[in-house]
């Protein structure tokens, strides 16, 4: 698993390429608390490159939005695999407003 970091102010979007298994998962972990560590509390995980993500990766997800949220911080899910999204909603494990797919700005919903 690979993953890119960008940050703009005191917020952080994490770029998830590869597998998010059991070998690797804690990477997440250790890359959100590295943010943590700098005061960055709001922070995007782009999963749109993952190519499968296991239940222990679900896991780390889970424990990155409850240390985040124990800071007043949050933690949002973008493009997040089908399957991942529909077992987060069926057991509510984290809030159906932790997800997020891609905004395209168009004319229409830039208001010109």
């Amino acid at each position: 698993m690979y993953l890119h970091t960008e940050l703009q102010e005191k917020t952080a979007t994490v770029f998830v390429r590869g597998n998010m298994e059991i070998a690797s998962a804690a990477q997440v972990r250790e890359s959100i608390e590295s943010l943590i560590s700098q005061r960055v509390y709001h922070v995007t995980l782009d999963l749109t490159d993952a190519a499968h993500v296991d239940s222990s990766g679900m896991a780390e997800l889970i424990l990155c939005y409850l240390r985040l949220r124990k800071l007043g911080g949050t933690l949002f899910i973008q493009n997040a695999p089908d399957q991942m999204r529909s077992t987060f909603f069926a057991t509510r494990l984290l809030p159906d407003d932790c997800f997020r797919t891609d905004l395209l700005l168009t004319t229409d919903s830039i208001g010109t």
